[in-house]
C-alpha cells in the first residue's frame, strides 16, 4: 500500500466517518475497479483490513484513536 492509498483510506474512515464496509466500497471505486466490491464477496472485514493496513503505513495504531 502506498502512502497515497493509506491517506485516502484515512480520509474515508477518520475524516468522513465511514463504516468499514463503506471504506471498502469507496476505496474500490477510487481504484477504478469495474466490479462492485460486493460482487467480490467483500464485506466489513475488507474495510477493517484496509484501515488496519493504512494506519500501520502511516505509523498509527489501527486499534486506537482516531481510527476507532
Amino acid at each position: 500500500m502506498t502512502n497515497e492509498e493509506a491517506t485516502l483510506i484515512r480520509k474515508l474512515r477518520v475524516d468522513q466517518h465511514l463504516t468499514w464496509r463503506r471504506v471498502a466500497e469507496e476505496y474500490s471505486a477510487a481504484q477504478g475497479e469495474e466490479q462492485p466490491w460486493r460482487a467480490r464477496n467483500s464485506d466489513q472485514f475488507t474495510g477493517m483490513t484496509l484501515c488496519a493496513d493504512a494506519a500501520r503505513q502511516l505509523g498509527e495504531d489501527p486499534s486506537g484513536a482516531p481510527w476507532n
